[in-house]
């Protein structure tokens, strides 16, 4: 059987958005990746995505272009 490891949202954004510690998820991702690593996600990850960048966008540290989603968010 193939090893798995379930990733969240969290990490999963750090590889799309540029954080402080996205280099080590980016490493982390690539180790996974070159060993042959099955990658899931929970059910709830699409939801758990979009709370995050929902969240960043509120704060002011994603802007909407970089969303995607200029035309639906109110701010």
């Amino acid at each position: 059987m193939k090893s798995q490891v379930c990733v969240d949202a969290n990490l999963a954004l750090k590889l799309v958005i540029a954080e402080a510690d996205s280099p080590k998820a980016q490493r982390l991702w690539q180790e996974w990746i070159d060993t042959g690593m099955e990658i899931v996600a929970p059910a709830l990850f699409a939801y758990e995505g979009t709370s995050v960048i929902c969240n960043k966008m509120h704060r002011g540290l994603v802007p909407p272009h970089e969303a995607g989603s200029d035309e639906h968010y109110s701010g």
